[in-house]
C-alpha cells in the first residue's frame, strides 16, 4: 500500500467514525475548550494557491496544545508539533500559539495560530523534485474550522503556511501550505 492510498484510507475511515461519532454526541460550550488536546491528522503536502510542482504527497500531523488562558467561550494555547512527509518531501517540527474562538454555544470553532518551524528541506535549490526554503529556521501560520463532537473528540479542517517571508534572504520563497484533516483527543 502507497503512502497516499495509507492517508486516504485513513481520512475515510476517520471521516465515518467522526459522523457516527457526531451523531451520537451531545457536547456542551463549557467543554470545547480541553486544558489539553493531542491532534493526529493526514495533510496534503505543497497544495495551495502558492504550491508549486516541486513536493507533493501525504503528510502526517501530530501536535499538542496546552491552555494556558482561558475566556468566556475562547482561550490561548502553547503548542508544538510535527508535519512529517511520507514521500521523502519535506518535513518540520514547530512551536507557537493559538487562539481558539467557540461560535456561542455551538459545537463549532475556529482556531489560527502561529509561530516557528524547523525543517530539513533544502535552504538553496539543489534538486528539482525539492522546495527552496531560504532558512532552516521559519515563520509558521495556521488556520483551523472544527467540530466538536463530544467533550473529548473534534475534528478540524486544518491548514498551515511555512516560509520565511523573503525577510530572511534575499531569493524568492514561497513556502509550503499543507492543508487536510485533524482528529482532536482533549483532556
Amino acid at each position: 500500500m502507497t503512502a497516499t492510498q495509507i492517508i486516504r484510507t485513513f481520512c475515510l475511515t476517520t471521516t465515518t467514525l467522526l459522523l457516527s461519532l457526531a451523531a451520537h454526541a451531545e457536547p456542551t460550550a463549557t467543554n470545547i475548550l480541553p486544558e489539553r488536546i493531542v491532534f493526529v491528522g493526514g495533510l496534503a503536502h505543497n497544495k495551495g494557491p502558492i504550491a508549486s510542482e516541486t513536493e507533493d504527497g501525504p503528510d502526517l500531523n501530530i501536535a499538542y496544545h496546552h491552555l494556558f488562558k482561558r475566556f468566556d467561550n475562547s482561550g490561548l494555547y502553547a503548542h508544538g508539533g510535527a508535519v512529517i512527509n511520507l514521500a521523502d518531501g519535506t518535513s518540520y517540527a514547530y512551536i507557537g500559539g493559538t487562539g481558539r474562538l467557540a461560535f456561542g454555544a455551538s459545537p463549532i470553532y475556529g482556531e489560527i495560530g502561529g509561530g516557528f518551524a524547523v525543517h530539513d528541506g533544502d535552504l538553496e535549490k539543489k534538486s528539482e523534485n525539492k522546495r527552496e526554503l531560504g532558512s532552516r529556521t521559519l515563520f509558521r501560520f495556521e488556520i483551523s474550522l472544527g467540530y466538536q463532537i463530544s467533550d473529548a473528540v473534534s475534528a478540524s479542517l486544518f491548514m498551515d503556511h511555512i516560509s520565511n517571508g523573503s525577510i530572511l534572504n534575499n531569493d524568492d520563497n514561497r513556502g509550503l501550505d499543507t492543508y487536510g484533516l485533524r482528529l482532536g483527543y482533549g483532556f
